[in-house]
């Protein structure tokens, strides 16, 4: 992630440096430090640098092992005087998001508490170099424990050892949404219907209730998309980014089979894989809930259970096999995320 943000970060350099180019500018001496995301304003009027960007870009990674948002910012210069190394020291700016908080410019805004992030207090640019970046990393458990909220985080640089800073552009406002960034897919709201499709050598297939029944136990099933078939329809009911997956057509929730399904070969007798079904909803039991893991730097998500052991709670897609009507969602623990278990969402509506 850090070569390729890197990459556009230098691009976007290069255009702010030949647009520098106007007559005042090309005077010995004119440099100025900024941080680009003070401009790259993605929630429009408001303008603050938005986590996850409204456009669908992806501005940061997730650290799945340790659970750690990665948002990259950066310092860069601007002028025509030679190119010699610097440092820039950075810290947070609380004033700044007090007055935000304070305007009521965002509704269920907070700051985002201070024991929830860590940031490098300082920066080294090299010589020859236009800018470095930088990352605000932020535990994930605090965004989820504040689920709903738009967490709000101020940067600052200040005190370069060489050349002056762009007052207007040395903080940058992050507003971390977590509801966008935990709901179904990073991007969409928890409370709405979605077709869940499996992404699996190019399968088009969404997941069905076998028969479209309504009886508890009833198998999941790949079939091939139908908008008006409300059995291929999920409610997404999230808590703290747990999920409880309810079918549209049968009001019943996603939970394990507890059969030991021959379909599935079963390589280990003692550890049974069991398969995917639907239940009659139970909030006691913990095997009828969900997490999503993404898969970094896409819009996929490897759906895991919460009540099962870590050897039989990952959805898996049994032998690659992608034909049509097939019951064989198996739930397993090779957590290889591959494109034998990860899917992507499609939004249907209310």
């Amino acid at each position: 992630m850090k070569f390729t943000y890197r990459s556009l970060l230098n691009a976007f350099a290069l255009l702010l440096f030949f647009s520098a180019c106007k007559k005042e500018e090309t005077k010995f001496g004119t440099v100025s430090l900024f941080m680009p995301q003070a401009s790259m304003t993605s929630d429009g009027a408001n303008g603050t640098f938005s986590v996850p960007a409204i456009n669908n870009a992806f501005n940061y990674t997730i650290d799945t092992a340790n659970q750690v948002l990665h948002i990259p910012l950066s310092v860069l210069r601007s002028g025509m005087e030679s190119r010699e190394g610097y440092t820039v020291k950075i810290r947070v700016n609380t004033d700044t998001v007090s007055k935000i908080l304070q305007s009521g410019a965002f509704s269920n805004a907070m700051a985002l508490p201070a024991t929830a992030y860590t940031l490098e207090s300082e920066v080294t640019v090299s010589e020859g170099s236009l800018g470095e970046s930088f990352d605000l990393a932020v535990n994930m458990a605090a965004i989820r424990s504040n689920y709903g909220k738009k967490l709000l985080v101020a940067v600052e640089i200040y005190e370069p050892s060489k050349y002056s800073l762009n007052k207007a552009k040395s903080i940058t406002v992050v507003n971390i949404n977590s509801e966008q960034l935990l709901g179904p897919g990073g991007r969409f709201d928890p409370n709405a219907y979605y077709y869940i499709r499996l992404h699996l050598n190019g399968s088009q297939n969404v997941l069905g209730v076998e028969n479209n029944s309504n009886i508890d136990g009833a198998l999941l099933q790949q079939q091939v998309k139908d908008t008006n078939n409300k059995y291929q329809q999920w409610k997404i009911v999230s808590t703290n980014n747990i999920f409880r997956l309810e079918n549209r057509g049968s009001g019943k929730v996603i939970g394990p089979s507890f059969d030991r399904q021959p379909q599935y070969g079963w390589p280990d007798a003692s550890k049974p894989w069991y398969g995917a079904a639907q239940r009659t909803r139970n909030d006691a039991d913990a095997t009828q809930r969900w997490m999503l893991e993404n898969v970094p730097n896409t819009l996929q998500f490897a759906i895991v259970n919460v009540g099962l052991g870590p050897d039989r709670q990952l959805f898996d897609v049994w032998g690659y096999d992608a034909t049509e009507g097939k019951t064989n969602i198996a739930l397993m623990g090779n957590r290889t995320l591959d494109g034998n278990d990860v899917f992507y969402f499609d939004k249907h509506g209310q």
